[in-house]
């Protein structure tokens, strides 16, 4: 009986040690299931912005493609050449503006003339000539003859003078 008294007390003297090995093994267990959770819970949030992101992109795209076609039909229920014109005569301020860049940052001119009409005067014909060769240019990238469109377009007169710049 008493080997068994010393078993008993033996046991009662290890079961602090046991009870606190037990808590510890318990809160490694909570921390571990906890750390788990918290990355499923991330993994899970970046699938669903991955898949938000996929479907916005998506939507975007098809946005895009209905855009193209109401383009297409629209253009197709009007003639085409006047569409072109349209879309032509809209950017022509713009070319005249990437013609014209340039001289905007130019600090200062010089002008030397030899005296045969050259200098500030000549300046200015070269450029008005570039402007006049921009429907030439346009003409020979498209095909499209801007002088007979704006004829077209302006009632014949009036729309020649407007490609020329001149008014009234």
């Amino acid at each position: 009986w008493s080997s068994k008294k010393v078993a008993k007390e033996k046991l009662v003297k290890q079961r602090p040690v046991h009870v606190e090995a037990d808590a510890d093994l318990y809160r490694s267990k909570v921390s571990a299931d906890r750390i788990i959770v918290e990355a499923q819970a991330a993994a899970e949030k970046i699938r669903l912005i991955g898949e938000a992101e996929a479907k916005a992109t998506n939507l975007k795209g098809l946005a895009e493609v209905d855009i193209l076609k109401q383009r297409n039909l629209a253009w197709q229920q009007t003639s085409s050449y006047g569409a072109i014109v349209e879309k032509l005569i809209t950017v022509l301020p713009d070319v005249a503006r990437a013609i014209a860049e340039p001289l905007s940052k130019t600090e200062k001119m010089v002008f030397v003339s030899s005296g045969n009409g050259g200098g500030p005067s000549q300046f200015l014909k070269e450029m008005s000539t570039v402007m006049a060769e921009v429907p030439v240019t346009v003409e020979a990238l498209t095909g499209v003859d801007l002088g007979q469109a704006l004829s077209r377009l302006g009632g014949g007169k009036m729309g020649q003078d407007a490609l020329q710049g001149r008014t009234g």
